[in-house]
C-alpha cells in the first residue's frame, strides 16, 4: 500500500501575474505564474505534443501527458508522479520512516475495532520495522522475512520540495483558468 502524502500550499500566488499564450495553428500553448517584472518564483508550463514541460525556478520536469486538472480540478499526486517517472530520472519523491510511522498508526486506528491479534502484532512489527529502517528497500525486505505480504505493508514517501511547488502552481492555473 504505497502512498505518496499529499503537500500543503507551498507559495502565495496572489502576487504573480498569469499568462497564457495559445499559438493558433500550433500544438502548443503556454502557460506562465511569475511575479511582475521579475523572473523570481517562475512556473511555465508548455503543452505540446501530448507532452507537458515546466521549466523555471523549480527545476526543469517533462511529462509523457499533457498537464490536466483531475476531475475535482486539482493535480492528482500519484498519476502525475507516475508520469513524471516515466519521462525523467530525477528525485521526485523519498521514503519517509517517520511518515510511514504515522500512516501505519492511522490505518490501524481506522481498523484496530475490526481486527484479531495477529493483525495487531502484524502493524505492530511494521512499525518497528520501520523506525529501525533506513531506506524503503529495507523496510520492505524486513516486512518480507517477518511474513507480512507486500499488499499489506504501508509505505509512505514525502515530495520533493520543488515538485510540491510545481502542483502547486497547477492548482493555481486551473483556479485562474476557471475565470477564463
Amino acid at each position: 500500500m504505497k502512498r505518496t502524502k499529499h503537500y500543503d500550499k507551498k507559495l502565495d500566488w496572489s502576487k504573480h501575474e498569469f499568462i497564457i499564450k495559445k499559438h493558433g495553428g500550433v500544438d502548443l500553448e503556454t502557460y506562465e505564474l511569475k511575479i511582475p517584472d521579475s523572473l523570481m518564483f517562475r512556473v511555465k508550463f508548455t503543452l505540446t505534443d501530448n507532452k507537458t514541460l515546466i521549466t523555471g525556478d523549480y527545476g526543469t520536469w517533462t511529462i509523457c501527458r499533457m498537464f490536466a486538472p483531475s476531475a475535482d480540478g486539482f493535480v492528482s499526486v500519484i498519476y502525475w508522479l507516475e508520469k513524471m517517472r516515466i519521462e525523467s530520472e530525477q528525485v521526485l519523491e523519498s521514503w519517509d520512516s517517520d511518515l510511514t510511522v504515522e500512516a501505519i498508526a492511522e490505518y490501524w486506528d481506522e481498523i484496530k475495532d475490526e481486527s484479531d491479534d495477529t493483525l495487531k502484532e502484524m502493524y505492530s512489527r511494521m512499525t518497528e520495522i520501520a523506525e529501525l529502517s533506513e531506506n524503503e528497500e529495507v523496510y520492505y525486505h524486513l516486512c518480507q522475512d517477518e511474513g507480512i505480504d507486500t499488499e499489506d505493508i504501508i509505505s509512505e514517501k514525502k515530495l520533493n520540495p520543488h515538485i510540491e511547488i510545481i502542483f502547486d502552481a497547477f492548482n493555481e492555473m486551473c483556479r485562474r483558468c476557471e475565470g477564463e
